[in-house]
């Protein structure tokens, strides 16, 4: 059923905006008697490989630049209680927002978005909410708010279930990252360098290489703040290496612009 309604959003995008909205009521409302909505108090750490979470995945993702199309499904998911469709609507509002550097808009549907988290009783989007949060924090200078929220999610990431343990680790690599960011930006790279490290270890165990790349780049920028030039050069050179290979733009101008201060 996913693949009609992208499909459908094919055809939904290159029509005016009344019949957007007419052919969007229409859409969603199918989707909603198609999907099963009994959701009770579920805590789900798989949502991916159930059918329904599955289809609203697509969906959101596929009207995620569509700011008009969001706010219309986010009334009709309201209207019907659907709190996981409320939820990822949230979330990729917000990320459209952090995109378009709006941060006040993107906090607030992030806010919204741990919101439902909270009343869809979801720890793993709990989790989620938080991290994004702290960074939508981090990104503004607000370096105690975003530190209060990767606490937050640190100490609930014991809640997680003893056999998710892929998944408690790379979140806490996340959150390690972000705290070392922080104290990166408050000049005090030693510290950081500690939280780096205690990631790039989880990122090696998981073999998470993109995340063991953003590490190595940062643990690079922390020595370089510490005038060791040479161990400096060590990290960017190796995070340089998977940045060429998988040809992420956004690493390589990272890299380069720290190699060439």
């Amino acid at each position: 059923m996913q693949y009609l309604l992208l499909e459908i959003f094919n055809i939904f995008n290159k029509i005016n905006t009344f019949i957007r909205i007419l052919v969007f009521s229409c859409l969603v409302i199918f989707l909603l008697i198609a999907c099963n909505k009994n959701y009770g108090s579920i805590v789900s750490t798989n949502l991916k490989n159930n059918n329904n979470f599955s289809s609203i995945d697509s969906l959101v993702k596929s009207i995620s630049k569509d700011t008009l199309a969001l706010a219309h499904y986010l009334n009709l998911a309201k209207t019907s209680g659907d709190f996981y469709a409320e939820m990822m609507i949230y979330e990729k509002t917000g990320q459209y927002y952090m995109t378009n550097q709006n941060f006040s808009k993107a906090i607030e549907n992030h806010e919204n978005y741990l919101e439902a988290a909270f009343t869809f009783n979801d720890t793993i989007h709990i989790i989620k909410a938080l991290i994004v949060l702290s960074t939508d924090y981090n990104q503004i200078s607000a370096y105690s708010e975003s530190a209060k929220y990767y606490f937050k999610a640190l100490n609930l990431l014991k809640q997680l279930p003893a056999n998710d343990v892929y998944n408690a680790d790379l979140y806490k690599a996340q959150i390690l990252t972000g705290l070392g960011t922080i104290y990166l930006n408050l000049n005090e790279p030693g510290e950081a360098l500690k939280y780096f490290k205690e990631a790039l270890q989880l990122n090696l165990k998981n073999n998470n290489i993109e995340g063991q790349a953003e590490n190595k780049q940062l643990i690079g920028h922390a020595y370089e703040n510490m005038i060791n030039y040479d161990s400096a050069y060590i990290y960017y050179s190796k995070s340089l290496e998977y940045y060429i290979n998988s040809n992420s733009i956004s690493g390589l101008s990272a890299c380069f612009n720290r190699i060439c201060n």
